[in-house]
């Protein structure tokens, strides 16, 4: 039986029957320690009171019938992962007199950290916030992509390396990462393609799937979508397990998760961990930062990590924790959650905002916790088991082998996988495209007909509608691509942590989400163009349409450039609106190229609506045309007016074409350097 965490004035514990203790569960190694009054002299130190009665048994919660019943995913391969004297330093910039400048030090987010996960076991990282647990999480699962880092991570004794990571190790980020226009089914049908080796057959696939939404709660929510702006879907707490479903589905050694409780209700939460003891009973390895737990919760994790300032202050079993802080004089009070216990005795965030004794006392608590941790029986018993993981690492026994489980499926089929989802998400997100479809018809429509005609007639203030109405399409539909910035973002995060975590590469990403983009536009460029040639009387329907696919092609290449680095939308779209804005001041229409100046003739080539725009107008305007306009009587004298007499429609389309393919290069480029958790 599990002991509560409650003592008496005298330090006897007392017995609570738990919930779980009625199951026939295998009893972990209970706390025989005494934890009651501490002697200490401070005066603030919480009262410890009388224990409690013991409580009657609830309901069992967790049982090795619930576990079959959910078929939980075995582990293939046990590891057991330990960390050596890790340290992550990054350099900071001292603040003078309110602002930057001052000169340059060095901060520890995590110092000196060691520590060691077996299988089956479950770990909980705790600490106030900021104190290092989430960049723990990012080093044990080589992706901190920061900082000046030092110490080992190993697997069953042998360097984790970012490959062998890729195949053994998932890691579930705090935020909620999906597509939200498919269903749960669907979601995991293609974690399944991009995860799982392509000898398996779509059956085999298809019932590993239902073995993850059965183990993961997602049954009855199989067929319900993600949701997003449009549509409702899941709830919180089903997102929390989905995003841990898609990860599992490949039978990772080793569970890394973000703060996967945060936000949820309490029974979310419970649901959710105890999820991940059912995993730990199979033989993953499971690791966890989280925020004061429940006692519930609490009982259900095998080692907690206690961090502060990226210091350890406790490493350990979490019911031989009780016997440390009572060893230490700081013991659990009666009727108090030990978590929310250890979070108070190492938290100083709010010394500030007391008086000094007060603040004082809070430091010097918290220093005392952390410098009483080296030395103690704990971080002895911390310091055998990594020379037992150093021992059996050197003796090189079950050490991983690069080529025990395949990294990727192949570039050709991450391609074709990514090229069918982006079409179904491209298909059933109305924001990408079929809104956009909407305003670009109706805005043309809305051109052709107030220029109803002005290309069947050849007055001088006809032919200056033709070119305005040429510039107007030229840029303002190329300006209406920044509406697709906000897809581009939340696409991005998707595949931040799909690639991260070894789904697919960069290449067939950035290829895939090009070659995907084209039907839409394409679309797009056709039911503009014919909304606005044939009432306006246009010529060369085909080439206006060739050069409009192509602009628009090149300017959503830009925009998805622009959403790579920026961190919120809002920011992208004030990006793009304002180089495109330039981009139309520059491209020689406001201003002819003779007339604009030499310190902006630069913008005028850079532009990708000159050439757009141009490309346009040799197309609607021949050299031999005759106009009855004194100005431009011909159509030579027109072109040379806008310095376009020695262009050449095809050229013009090759330039729109070159920059549509350095965009995506670029793309290629900046994501290849990309992590998720660049901080």
């Amino acid at each position: 039986m599990r002991y509560a965490t409650m003592a008496s004035g005298r330090g006897s514990v007392a017995p609570i029957a738990l919930p779980w203790d009625s199951c026939g569960e295998n009893e972990k190694n209970g706390s025989n320690g005494r934890y009651g009054s501490n002697g200490s002299n401070d005066s603030k130190e919480r009262k410890i009171a009388s224990p409690l009665p013991a409580i009657a048994p609830e309901p069992c919660l967790l049982t090795q019938d619930s576990i079959e019943d959910k078929e939980v995913i075995p582990s293939e391969d046990q590891i057991t992962l330990s960390w050596h004297d890790l340290s992550l330093v990054i350099d900071v910039k001292k603040k003078k007199g309110g602002g930057e400048g001052g000169p340059a030090t060095t901060k520890a987010l995590i110092d000196n950290v060691s520590g060691v996960i077996k299988p089956g076991e479950m770990v909980a990282i705790m600490g106030p916030s900021g104190s290092g647990k989430t960049t723990l999480l990012d080093v044990l699962a080589r992706r901190a992509a920061f900082g000046t880092q030092s110490g080992r991570v190993l697997a069953n004794g042998a360097e984790l390396s970012i490959e062998s990571c890729r195949r053994n190790v998932s890691y579930v980020a705090q935020e909620d990462t999906l597509m939200g226009v498919f269903t749960v089914r669907e979601t995991l049908m293609y974690s399944a393609l991009f995860t799982l080796p392509t000898t398996l057959s779509r059956a085999e696939r298809e019932a590993r799937v239902e073995v993850v939404m059965r183990s993961c709660g997602l049954v009855d929510a199989a067929d319900v979508i993600v949701g997003n702006l449009f549509r409702k879907g899941l709830s919180g707490g089903q997102k929390r397990r989905l995003s841990m479903a898609v990860e599992i589905i490949r039978k990772p050694s080793v569970i890394l998760l973000d703060e996967p409780t945060s936000g949820l209700d309490a029974m979310s939460a419970m649901g959710i961990v105890r999820e991940l003891h059912m995993f730990c009973s199979v033989g993953h390895t499971v690791a966890m930062t989280i925020h004061q737990p429940s006692s519930q919760l609490w009982e259900l994790f095998d080692k907690c990590l206690l961090l502060t300032r990226g210091r350890c202050a406790y490493f350990g079993g979490v019911h031989k924790a009780i016997e440390h802080f009572y060893a230490i004089g700081r013991p659990v009070p009666q009727y108090t959650n030990p978590a929310d216990h250890y979070i108070h005795l190492i938290n100083d965030d709010f010394r500030r905002s007391v008086s000094d004794e007060d603040a004082q006392s809070i430091k010097s608590m918290v220093a005392q916790v952390v410098l009483a941790y080296p030395g103690s029986d704990a971080d002895k018993a911390r310091a055998r088991e990594l020379a037992a993981v150093d021992e059996r690492g050197a003796d090189g026994i079950d050490a991983l082998s690069p080529s025990a489980k395949p990294t990727r499926n192949g570039v050709l089929h991450e391609f074709l996988v990514l090229c069918r989802r982006n079409l179904q998400n491209n298909a059933r997100n109305p924001g990408i495209y079929y809104v956009r479809l909407v305003m670009y018809a109706m805005l043309c429509l809305m051109l052709g007909l107030v220029f109803v005609g002005v290309g069947d007639r050849n007055k001088h203030e006809d032919i200056q509608s033709r070119v305005n109405l040429l510039w107007y399409t030229s840029s303002f539909l190329i300006f209406m691509s920044v509406a697709v910035l906000p897809f581009f973002i939340e696409d991005r995060a998707v595949f931040l942590r799909e690639k991260d975590n070894g789904w697919y590469g960069v290449g067939p990403y950035v290829t895939a989400n090009a070659v995907t983009a084209l039907p839409g536009i394409f679309l797009i460029a056709l039911l503009s163009s014919a909304a606005l040639i044939p009432l306006a009387g246009m010529q060369g329907f085909g080439k206006f349409l060739f050069i409009l696919f192509l602009g628009l092609c090149s300017s959503e290449a830009m925009m998805t450039l622009i959403a790579v680095p920026v961190p919120h939308y809002v920011i992208g779209i004030a990006i793009g609106a304002g180089m495109f804005g330039f981009f139309m001041l520059c491209q020689g229409v406001l201003l002819v190229l003779d007339d604009i100046p030499a310190y902006f003739i630069w913008g005028y080539y850079i532009a990708l609506h000159t050439y757009v725009f141009r490309a346009m107008l040799l197309n609607e305007v021949n050299e031999d045309d005759e106009y009855d306009s004194l100005i431009w009587p011909t159509g030579e004298s027109l072109l040379k007016y806008f310095g376009f007499e020695d262009n050449d429609y095809w050229e013009d389309c090759a330039v729109v074409i070159g920059y549509g393919l350095l965009f995506h290069i670029i793309v290629y480029i900046v994501l290849s350097r990309e992590k998720a958790s660049k901080k």
